[in-house]
């Protein structure tokens, strides 16, 4: 009977010892699930926070890309601001140079075309001298005696203190008084003076002069006396 005692006890110590045991066990599948969600809970909260650091990271970068683009793009544009006035300045430069160019060339032109008056007028003043010249020549030459072919004897018989140099004798009329060649030489007069009144300068007084010793010189033909 103990025998059989002891075995009961021993069975129920056994029935203990396995109700035990599947309530550890029950326990350890719970706190293992338990760990299991903690573990899977930590593992996310660790993704999280890696995903937000990489997050922050990225958006640090884009900024720091977006500062220095910004940078980049401020610093083009001085550039451009720079380079824009530097060619506004060479424009200004090359428009003053042309300027200065131009009016160096109207004063260029200027002078030549006061240059190319003065020696017109020159040359027309040496024309004018120049018949001033042939004009007091003829007079000159007109006022030289030249005595008549027809009278050359009578004159030559005729003494030096009757009749003054040069002096037409009484008995022709003052109408036909002319030398030898006096057609010839009005022609030349007058030719002289028509190249004198083309020639001339407006209101100077050398034309005036040349007018005046061309209307002088010719006198209908006659030949001036000494006093002339």
């Amino acid at each position: 009977e103990q025998h059989m005692k002891d075995i009961t006890g021993d069975e129920h110590k056994l029935k203990v010892i396995e109700a035990a045991m599947k309530r550890a066990k029950e326990i350890t599948e719970a706190e293992a699930a338990q760990f299991s969600v903690w573990q899977k809970m930590q593992e996310r909260e660790t993704l999280r926070a890696e995903m937000l650091k990489k997050a922050r990271e990225k958006k640090k970068r884009r900024e720091e890309e977006i500062a220095a683009r910004s940078a980049a793009e401020e610093a083009a544009t001085a550039e451009e601001e720079q380079l824009r006035e530097e060619e506004d300045e060479k424009l200004a430069r090359r428009a003053e140079e042309a300027l200065v160019k131009a009016e160096e060339w109207e004063v260029e032109q200027v002078a030549q075309g006061e240059e190319a008056r003065k020696a017109a007028a020159r040359e027309r003043l040496a024309r004018v001298e120049e018949k001033l010249r042939r004009a007091e020549e003829r007079m000159a030459a007109k006022a030289k005696p030249r005595p008549r072919r027809g009278l050359k004897k009578i004159a030559s018989l005729q003494p030096q203190s009757a009749e003054p140099t040069g002096a037409t004798p009484p008995s022709e009329p003052a109408a036909n008084r002319t030398t030898e060649g006096d057609g010839v030489e009005k022609d030349d007069e007058d030719h002289e003076n028509r190249d004198g009144a083309e020639g001339a300068v407006p209101g100077s007084e050398v034309d005036s002069e040349a007018g005046t010793v061309g209307s002088v010189a010719v006198v209908d033909g006659a030949a001036p006396s000494d006093d002339e």
